[in-house]
């Protein structure tokens, strides 16, 4: 177990963290959770940031949210929405990956993320440069050569 300042924090398993996570949200608060792994890269960094969760209003999700969800195998996964559907199903995508995850129910959708710490700054969802940003960076899917002929390009303009 780990502290920082007064707030306790330890590793939970995902069958330990999903009913705390209904609860909290349940309740109307927001739940922490420390990034892990890299498919939201370049966006979140595994281990480095952290997200804050809150009850989801599956009528209010819009291309760009990012989603904490259920994969059939019980999975948690947090990715962004890439498009709602007609049918009200969903078409997900972490931020550095190509294939989209279609078709996924929002029944599955546990919370959706309300703010993140990145890099120990504070970003307000919906509220900011980063968010529409990262609603551009979706449009990879449907013209990957262009991103990525944008992206040298930046990079070699940037001098990186």
């Amino acid at each position: 177990m780990e502290t920082a300042g007064n707030v306790k924090r330890r590793i939970l398993s995902k069958d330990e963290m999903l009913p705390i996570i209904n609860a909290v949200t349940e309740a109307g608060g927001e739940f922490e959770l420390v990034v892990t792994g890299v498919s939201m890269h370049p966006f979140l960094v595994d281990r480095r940031d952290r997200v804050y969760l809150a009850k989801c209003d599956t009528e209010t999700i819009r291309r760009g949210d990012i989603l904490l969800y259920t994969r059939p195998d019980g999975s948690l996964i947090l990715h962004r929405v890439y498009k709602v559907r007609d049918n009200g199903r969903l078409d997900i995508v972490g931020d550095n990956q190509w294939q989209l995850e279609r078709g996924v129910p929002k029944e599955r959708v546990v919370a959706r993320v309300t703010r993140c710490v990145r890099n120990g700054k504070q970003i307000i969802c919906g509220k900011s440069f980063w968010d529409r940003l990262m609603r551009a960076w979706l449009y990879r899917i449907k013209m990957p050569g262009l991103f990525v002929f944008v992206y040298k390009c930046g990079k070699i303009l940037l001098g990186k």
